[in-house]
């Protein structure tokens, strides 16, 4: 069990009432992870959803063996395994401990099982969730699309595309 008032301190859960952030405190655990200690992989399917208390995780990409792209980081206040709420979606990218962290982990089962409970606290955490993902597409996109602006190889394959007015 997580208290309420480190639920709160979660910027997608502040706001929420306080009966429905009992709820979450009931099935939210507390982890501490060191440095360098993995949260999942891309391509996993994922089971649990992760909040930053404290630390900072970062969020990358391998391309291809020994070549990564980092996607961002996430840090106090923020969250991250947003597929875990997608049904038979899988992580797009893998998420690493920089620091030490205080995480708070929920169960995406435990949390559906309380949807099927409490309609209200579905539509309110949903709702933020939803509102997260487009975040992360939004940040992602705009990733990709500076990636392609500042490769020389890209911008010279895309003149005779319709892509490069866009980029």
């Amino acid at each position: 069990m997580v208290p309420r008032y480190d639920l709160k301190r979660i910027h997608m859960l502040s706001d929420m009432p306080e009966s429905m952030l009992d709820r979450f405190a009931d099935i939210a655990h507390l982890y501490i992870y060191s440095a360098n200690m993995p949260l999942f992989e891309s391509g996993e399917n994922l089971k649990y959803f992760y909040m930053i208390l404290t630390g900072q995780v970062s969020l990358s990409i391998d391309l291809v063996t020994d070549v990564s792209i980092t996607l961002g980081t996430v840090g106090q206040g923020h969250a991250c395994g947003v597929s875990a709420f997608i049904p038979e979606s899988r992580s797009s990218s893998k998420a690493i401990c920089d620091e030490p962290s205080e995480l708070i982990v929920l169960s995406a089962d435990e949390v559906f099982a309380l949807f099927e409970e409490d309609w209200d606290l579905a539509y309110q955490f949903t709702s933020r969730i939803v509102r997260l993902f487009k975040a992360i597409m939004d940040h992602r996109t705009s990733i990709f699309l500076k990636s392609l602006k500042n490769n020389p190889q890209v911008q010279k394959s895309l003149r005779q595309t319709e892509l490069a007015q866009i980029i």
